[in-house]
């Protein structure tokens, strides 16, 4: 599917001018780089990401305590956790760890769903009028990729919209783990929020692959234009024709600028795919749940959910500390 978009164009150019750097003390720069990168990761992305690690953390340990002790040597090999908590934990302790760590799992799921509901409230009109909205400003439209991934966010906000009702009804997994039931099933609205959830993640899977598109696209274009800078000095050497000294420095700026996109399109390109893991993982999950409701899947939905929320904390501070990625 579009392979001819998958080919990723490389050429290499080295600066002939090398960056003047501010006097400052080494340490005292890295001290206030530092602090920088930490105040750049004081947002709701990384509070996001933070809460789904610890989430999915507590719910790996429900599902390790929940596993029955294993009793072949082969099982014991390929569960050596499960192995050692049934060896070390006795079994009452077991059934207490696994309930109070489901409590935990589903505590800190609803106060991510509250607050991230209370920043889509206070924010909404907002985003609304920055991703969708006429900007009058450049007197351009969003790009179509940008709409794709912002119709992909508000789907995505409806589906915990009906976790929440499901909490405040009284029907959601909290309630049910509250009230001695060791099986997580999702019933009711929380059912309809997970077929909503697989709906957003299909969109938001949909516009990466729209994303890689424009960005390999970019890539070719800066080889383009690199190349068309080079075979034009070629021919002029083999004419034998001098160069302004005026011409020369804008080819070397042009170039210059072309190298530097390319790069940041080739960083952009490399977490992009990060990113396309972080969903497939979130829709694997999602799908099986969607399929199969009354199967035990909190194993599968904490591995998933640690991949999702680690990979999105390494995205934040990679962002903190070289910039935007804009995928």
């Amino acid at each position: 599917m579009h392979d001819h978009h998958d080919q990723s164009p490389s050429f290499v150019y080295v600066p002939s001018e090398t960056t003047k750097r501010p006097l400052i003390p080494h340490r005292l720069a890295a001290d206030i780089r530092r602090r920088q990168v930490w105040e750049a990761m004081l947002n709701w992305d990384t509070l996001d990401n933070g809460l789904q690690t610890l989430r999915f953390i507590a719910l790996w340990l429900h599902a390790n305590f929940r596993v029955a002790k294993p009793t072949t040597y082969m099982s014991a090999t390929l569960s050596p956790i499960v192995f050692l908590t049934t060896r070390t934990v006795r079994r009452p302790r077991r059934i207490a760890l696994g309930k109070g760590t489901a409590l935990a799992s589903e505590a800190i799921a609803n106060v991510r769903r509250f607050a991230l509901l209370l920043l889509w409230a206070y924010t909404g009109s907002q985003h609304v009028m920055e991703r969708l909205a006429y900007h009058a400003a450049d007197e351009e439209h969003p790009g179509q990729v940008d709409r794709i991934m912002t119709l992909g966010d508000v789907v995505a906000n409806v589906g915990e919209a009906f976790d929440v009702l499901a909490f405040l009804s009284g029907s959601g997994l909290f309630w049910s783990v509250l009230g001695g039931w060791t099986l997580r099933r999702r019933h009711g609205l929380e059912r309809v929020g997970v077929f909503v959830s697989l709906a957003s993640l299909v969109i938001h899977l949909y516009g990466l692959h729209r994303r890689r598109i424009e960005i390999t696209e970019e890539m070719l274009e800066s080889t383009r234009v690199v190349q068309n800078q080079l075979d034009t000095y070629d021919r002029m050497a083999l004419r034998k024709e001098p160069a302004s000294a005026q011409d020369v420095s804008m080819a070397e700026a042009t170039v210059q600028d072309e190298y530097e996109q390319y790069i940041t399109n080739k960083r952009r390109m490399r977490w992009l795919g990060m990113e396309q893991i972080r969903v497939v993982s979130d829709a694997s999950f999602t799908l099986y749940e969607a399929c199969a409701p009354d199967a035990d899947t909190n194993m599968l939905e904490a591995s998933a959910g640690l991949v999702t929320g680690v990979l999105g904390l390494l995205r934040q501070w990679h962002e903190a500390r070289y910039g935007s990625l804009d995928i």
